[in-house]
């Protein structure tokens, strides 16, 4: 299916049902494998996310000139996601002293002797943040009460997931950063997809408010928002897309 490129859009995607196409099959150990890891006990969670804090750190150390700052995400995430925030904090400090330890294997010149320090200092605040970020995520999740299938930060993540997970409904953020806007990304997305977007927007102006409706949206709810008022704009753009379907089926039935 050919799609639009559009830029830089931020969605949320609720559950969805898997089709049968090659793709699809060869993703399903992939898909397995996080229903797995999605069983697993708060514990147990944090030991592997310990374990591949460790598997990391010696890469980190035995590659040398490359540092792998960016694969402790990994276990900061799983430890987050599976054992709550401050089991993400943890991993996340211990990742931040990890890469501090292979720091020596690295050819690198610092102009302090401290610098590695901070450096490491910097890496442990930014796996908090993400474990904040991801930890508030999960739990307006549980309060919604709709499972979170996909993210994407880029236009092309965008379109893939909806692609591949066909979800039951897309949250779009008006104002983001590029050169699309979310309306626009959510025109895309209907238009390719058939597939409800309900809009995140921090601006209630009439011209806002009348660019969302004309995209084909199903609602919007104002930033910030609180558990119970997403999932009544959720709930309510269901219901409508819903009604949507039946009417277009009503219509198209022969007299």
């Amino acid at each position: 299916m050919k799609t639009k490129q559009l830029s830089n859009s931020d969605l949320f995607i609720t559950p969805v049902r898997f089709g049968t196409s090659a793709w699809e099959q060869s993703l399903a150990p992939i898909h397995r494998a996080l229903e797995l890891l999605g069983r697993l006990s708060h514990t147990s969670a944090t030991i592997l996310a310990v374990v591949l804090v460790a598997v990391i750190a010696w890469f980190d150390y035995v590659t040398g000139d490359f540092s792998l700052a960016l694969f402790y995400l990994v276990p900061v995430v799983l430890a987050t996601w599976n054992a709550g925030r401050v089991s993400g904090w943890f991993i996340g400090v211990l990742s931040a002293a990890a890469w501090l330890v292979g720091d020596p294997a690295l050819s690198h010149a610092y102009a302090h002797p401290l610098m590695p320090y901070w450096n490491a200092a910097m890496l442990a605040l930014i796996y908090a943040v993400v474990a904040h970020l991801l930890s508030t995520l999960h739990h307006l999740q549980a309060s919604v009460g709709y499972q979170v299938a996909a993210a994407a930060s880029t236009t092309d993540e965008a379109l893939n997931a909806v692609e591949l997970h066909r979800p039951d409904l897309v949250l779009m953020d008006i104002t983001l950063a590029g050169n699309v806007n979310g309306i626009v990304a959510a025109v895309a997305i209907r238009g390719n997809f058939l597939v409800p977007v309900v809009f995140l927007t921090a601006h209630a102006d009439d011209g806002t408010m009348e660019r969302a409706v004309a995209a084909g949206g199903f609602g919007y709810v104002l930033k910030p928002f609180s558990g119970p008022a997403l999932k009544g704009a959720i709930e309510t753009a269901l219901h409508k897309y819903q009604t949507e379907i039946e009417s277009r089926r009503a219509s198209n039935r022969p007299a």
